[in-house]
């Protein structure tokens, strides 16, 4: 017998589409850093995060990247969480 449970279990982990992170990923830039990255110079695969920019800023991202990384999952288990409820 087919259990509805077994069906919705795949919808349990649904994550926000690449651009919502990418502006995410954005936003958590410029209030930690004051510096501006547009969504389109952010690339995201495999849970990898690509930003195309200078050398300088791409060492100031490093440099904080554990509170980057912090804010971005903070932001994204909330919106899972909007998101099945």
């Amino acid at each position: 017998m087919f259990n509805i449970e077994d069906f919705l279990v795949k919808f349990k982990k649904i994550t926000p589409p690449n651009d919502t992170t990418r502006g995410y990923v954005s936003d958590i830039i410029f209030d930690i850093l004051n510096i501006k990255i547009e969504k389109a110079d952010i690339k995201i695969n495999n849970n990898s995060v690509y930003i195309k920019t200078s050398h300088i800023i791409k060492n100031e991202i490093f440099l904080n990247k554990q509170n980057i990384l912090n804010k971005l999952n903070d932001k994204l288990d909330k919106n899972k969480l909007n998101n099945i409820f």
